[in-house]
């Protein structure tokens, strides 16, 4: 079940950097919110819902749960059975159109001419050398490239949102080569306008005369949604009950109001299509969605071995099914640090290092068999319109690592 949550004003929401007033003026903005923040509006609105009261005090905040819920929300220390994947961004009419953060392959030329269409170039492995072959770091992973390497100064790293055609094109890795697609801004598959920021300004006053306070000024930054834009949760069918009706809930600093209510969301891919893909190839990509968070390797999940010599490889289990695979290499950006506020508990989170979203890890699958595999791959690929993959329980159930999957082949 899909739940589209569209704020009624501008939010604020930043990151976790420290702030405040008279001292760091300019809170650092933050859009769209870590996973942790939708995962925790929908817990505090089911709390709301199946409690007769609620108390705000310091450690009271799950005590009047009913003893049917608590598996499901948990308590203070722990977390209980809910899970979420997300937050996307979404735009809703009849049904709800998915957008997902630019991926970390996708790269674009800009024409001579304005007038001009623009190429789209993936970021693709070579199979010729490690990175340890050109660093002393450990760096266990094959060189990527694209087909035409002398293009390679001339590329830009994707900035926008995909959707659409353009997403349905990149998922199911219609090209061998690098060139993917063209004209894709003139066909409206891919927008920089989902959302705007607006600029604020924060004073305190003295209580004798309401003149300003010396050293209390700053300038915190909301996001204001497009009409008809929101965010988007997928949450279990169990849940359904709750989300008969429009609810409102609170997201954010100043806890401004949002609409949460159930909706549909229009098919992404064929998802046969990309099956049939990997069964060509024996090679998948995995696109996240949202941050992710591993406890122990850090940039890859925690399931593969860290290598000696040669490339991490583990065994993934999907829905009783399972199958070992070796990361050939990953496409990622600069790691977050994430934290936040237990309103429970009213003390910060445990600030982690993450992953950002739009990551790309690109699979292959040991001792490949297509016909000993294709349960796998199907079950694979059934499940991650989103999927989750594998880290820390607590995080996954929060948001964390959802993902696509996609095909892809070596330049």
């Amino acid at each position: 079940m899909w739940l589209f949550i569209q704020p009624n004003d501008a939010i604020f929401l930043r990151d976790g950097r420290a702030f405040d007033a008279g001292g760091n003026l300019y809170a650092g903005n933050l859009f769209p919110p870590y996973p942790s923040g939708c995962y925790s509006m929908i817990r505090t609105l089911l709390v709301h819902q199946v409690s007769t009261t609620v108390d705000y005090s310091k450690n009271n905040f799950f005590n009047a749960v009913p003893e049917e819920y608590k598996a499901l929300l948990g308590n203070i220390d722990q977390k209980g059975n809910l899970s979420v994947k997300g937050p996307l961004i979404g735009k809703k009419d009849d049904a709800i159109s998915l957008y997902i953060p630019a991926p970390a392959d996708l790269y674009y030329k800009k024409p001579e001419d304005i007038k001009d269409d623009v190429d789209w170039y993936l970021l693709q492995p070579k199979k010729d050398h490690l990175l340890n072959d050109f660093s002393d770091l450990d760096m266990p992973f094959l060189e990527s490239g694209f087909s035409n390497d002398a293009l390679h100064k001339e590329l830009k790293p994707a900035e926008y949102y995909l959707a659409g055609g353009a997403l349905k094109k990149y998922l199911e890795g219609q090209t061998s080569d690098s060139h993917l697609m063209s004209a894709l801004i003139n066909q409206n598959n891919i927008t920089a306008k989902l959302w705007e920021s607006e600029p604020s300004t924060i004073i305190e006053r003295e209580d004798s005369n309401l003149t300003a306070k010396k050293h209390q000024l700053a300038y915190p930054e909301f996001t204001r949604m497009k009409e008809d834009t929101g965010l988007v949760l997928q949450v279990s069918d169990d849940l359904a009950s709750h989300f008969k009706d429009v609810h409102i809930a609170r997201l954010g600093g100043e806890n401004r109001m949002c609409h949460v209510s159930k909706g549909e969301i229009r098919p992404i891919v064929d998802t046969q299509k990309i099956i049939d893909r990997i069964l060509d190839t024996g090679r998948f990509k995995v696109i996240l969605l949202t941050p992710g968070f591993f406890r122990h390797n850090g940039y890859y999940p925690d399931f593969l071995t860290p290598p000696s010599g040669y490339l991490p490889e583990g065994e993934w289990h999907v829905n009783g099914h399972t199958k070992k695979v070796r990361l050939i290499t990953i496409a990622v950006q600069r790691a977050l640090r994430i934290g936040g506020w237990n309103l429970a508990k009213g003390v910060p989170k445990t600030m982690v290092k993450a992953v950002p979203a739009g990551t790309v890890y690109y699979f292959e699958m040991v001792d490949f068999d297509p016909n000993k595999d294709k349960d796998w791959i199907t079950s694979l690929v059934q499940s991650a319109f989103p999927g989750t993959l594998p880290g820390d329980i607590d995080y996954c159930k929060q948001g964390f690592n959802t993902f696509f999957t996609g095909g892809w082949n070596y330049v």
